[in-house]
């Protein structure tokens, strides 16, 4: 966590004010789910470490690996598979140029009448150094590639005796040239990897040896594929009935230790796990826990196919709380994106907890410590925010997703049971944002109604659902052409000189799009604790991106309709923009029949979050504390490092 903190320093330090802050798509990720979802292409989340499920799911199905950060490349031949041939390259080490073959060549995979015999092929090489038959031992290899310094493994000390190895090889990088020792050392070793290990070690006094151990270890274990891993990963993504393999197939064992790691108890702890983890022997998946331990097969599935909104089960179940992305918004506007949505995320921690107090799994709360802790970065400003949660059970013969719902966002919904039920969701996430950013002060329903934002997040909304549902490809040169459109009609009203992007606007698009995610992530978490006649009866949520398509589009109408008078932009944006975002192929009965069914809707929304606001009741009362933390001011230059010095990848 505190690593992760430091990196908001640099990466404040490099954006410039004003440069580009466009609106844009937030959690990526559920957008990326969303349309995996609709193309009916199947995935998974797995709560395992990535690169330790990938490589396990993967030896499972007898699939190729494609892993995201190995540290370390086997170089396969046809007659030799990944596991067995002699040769490899750490990645950190591959520099790729692209070459020429200025004579006659011919590839299979293009047609030779299309392929002139004057075109010439291009070549990727690598160019740092051509790799030679080794006699490390496949089990050796990534100690290798991790001794060479990761982003998990800093880089270590050797023996003394292997420095004056290092600095005999002429005309390389350092880092090159310690590869090429570290080579050759364990090639003397043969299947024996503790010995060297061992020698490392001595390097190093006794206070520091649990720690080196620990991320030895930790980091390792993502090079070691689990049968039982790669079954259950398996079955969760095709949810089939898993086969049976005898007793080969244990469940894995999570660890978490609070303890500090140098003391010698976990020294010698983690020294065995890591003998252990060597001669695969253990099963033990360490510096992680199975948060889904004991968790029943639909809340299970919910995760796994990622309905749960992306972080936040971190603070639960991670110690040092969370570092929220970062997200475009005006630090002069009083509430943060992320503390309007702070209801409906205090919401998910207390049913997670509830869920863990129920299944008599409460050791896995290590995030609870006391208090949830969440870090909001707000341009240079980082608040760390104190939240007391207290666990709740769902009691399933009387509570209900709606009532819960509408006790946590304060307005009541349960009379708005209409066939499209995400005109409800929609209404009901612009009425919890409104009376968000105007609670403290006195507002009326035509506040709402001649709302820029609203009407914009509408309109945008409403005609794009149309637009979607009849699969018309040119909707998003469409939008490109009313953004253009509209730039043009406020490069003519105001200098062009002065022309930015309003981070006001962008603010509200962010937190409307956040809230919209979150409501969504908790009403599907509420419907699975509950049985199906409790489940809710009045919301239904769209994919993301259909409610939101384009934030170059939001931004550019709701400047346009904010230079409105405030009585005229209901009125017009119902009357001129909604035709005009709504793609009509051409002009005829039919399509002005569906362009005024469009009105209603449109009209229909704004009613209902209209009337929400009027008649609201009462919430719950958050207690937490927000605390200013101070970014650690990281010197990119002083950090450096030059290709001669010692250098991590």
């Amino acid at each position: 966590m505190e690593s992760r903190i430091k990196l908001l320093s640099s990466s404040g330090s490099t954006q410039k004010k004003n440069a580009s802050p466009m609106p844009y798509h937030i959690f990526l990720q559920s957008m990326l789910t969303d349309v995996l979802s609709d193309m009916e292409i199947k995935f998974l989340k797995s709560p395992y470490p990535r690169i330790r499920s990938c490589v396990s799911l993967a030896t499972y199905l007898h699939h190729p690996i494609i892993a995201s950060s190995p540290e370390y490349f086997l170089i396969g031949t046809h007659q030799m598979s990944s596991d067995t041939s002699p040769c490899f390259i750490p990645l950190s080490l591959m520099k790729f140029q692209c070459l020429e073959f200025k004579e006659s060549c011919y590839c299979e995979s293009i047609d030779a009448e299309s392929q002139s015999i004057q075109t010439p092929c291009r070549f990727l090489t690598v160019h740092e150094f051509i790799p030679q038959p080794s006699s490390v031992h496949p089990k050796c290899r990534p100690l290798i590639g991790l001794l060479l310094g990761t982003d998990s493994m800093p880089q270590t000390k050797l023996p003394n005796y292997l420095y004056s190895i290092i600095n005999s090889i002429e005309k390389k990088s350092y880092k090159f040239r310690r590869f090429l020792t570290l080579v050759s050392w364990f090639s003397q070793f043969g299947t024996d990897s503790q010995t060297p290990i061992d020698e490392i070690l001595k390097c190093y006094s006794s206070k520091e040896r649990g720690k080196l151990l620990k991320m030895l270890t930790e980091s390792l274990a993502g090079y070691f594929p689990n049968l039982y891993l790669g079954q259950k990963l398996s079955v969760s993504l095709h949810q089939e009935t898993p086969v049976s393999t005898g007793n080969q197939l244990n469940s894995p064992i999570f660890v978490y230790s609070p303890q500090e790691a140098n003391s010698t108890t976990q020294t010698v702890l983690w020294q065995r796990r890591l003998s252990d983890l060597l001669k695969g022997q253990s099963t033990i998946i360490l510096g992680s826990m199975d948060f889904t331990q004991r968790w029943s097969t639909n809340l299970s599935q919910l995760y796994f196919k990622h309905k749960l909104a992306p972080f936040i089960l971190t603070p639960i179940y991670c110690q040092g709380g969370v570092v929220l992305p970062l997200l475009i918004e005006n630090p002069n506007i009083e509430l943060s994106a992320y503390e309007i949505s702070l209801p409906l995320r205090w919401m998910h921690y207390r049913l997670l907890c509830g869920i863990e107090h129920n299944l008599s799994q409460k050791q896995k709360l290590i995030g609870l410590n006391p208090y949830i802790l969440e870090y909001h970065r707000v341009g240079g400003t980082l608040t760390t925010y104190q939240i007391q949660v207290d666990p709740l059970i769902l009691n399933q013969h009387e509570n209900t997703t709606d009532e819960m719902l509408s006790s946590i966002v304060g307005f009541s919904f349960s009379n708005f049971n209409i066939e499209r039920k995400w005109l409800v969701s929609l209404a009901l996430t612009l009425a919890f944002w409104f009376h968000a950013t105007t609670k403290n002060k006195i507002n009326s329903v035509d506040d709402l109604r001649n709302s820029p934002i609203v009407l914009a997040t509408v309109a945008i909304a409403v005609t794009n659902y149309f637009n979607v549902m009849e699969s018309d490809e040119k909707t998003v040169e469409h939008y490109g052409v009313l953004i253009k459109f509209l730039q043009k009609k406020l490069s003519d009203r105001i200098s062009s000189s002065s022309l930015s992007v309003d981070s006001s606007i962008v603010h509200h698009f962010t937190s409307i799009h956040t809230v919209y995610n979150y409501l969504r992530s908790l009403t599907y978490l509420i419907d699975e604790l509950l049985p199906s006649d409790r489940k809710s009866n009045c919301l239904g949520f769209l994919p993301s991106w259909m409610f939101f398509p384009s934030g170059h589009l939001f931004h550019s109408l709701a400047i346009d309709i904010e230079s409105l008078k405030p009585d005229d932009r209901y009125r017009l944006t119902l009357r001129y923009w909604l035709p005009r975002l709504y793609r009509i192929p051409k002009l005829n009965a039919e399509f002005a029949m569906k362009l005024q069914k469009l009105a209603e809707i449109y009209e229909h929304v704004i009613g209902i979050a209209s009337e929400m606001i009027r008649l609201p009741v009462s919430a719950p009362n958050i207690v937490y504390q927000k605390v200013p933390t101070t970014i650690p001011v990281i010197d990119l230059l002083k950090n450096e490092t030059h290709s001669n010095a010692p250098s991590s990848v």
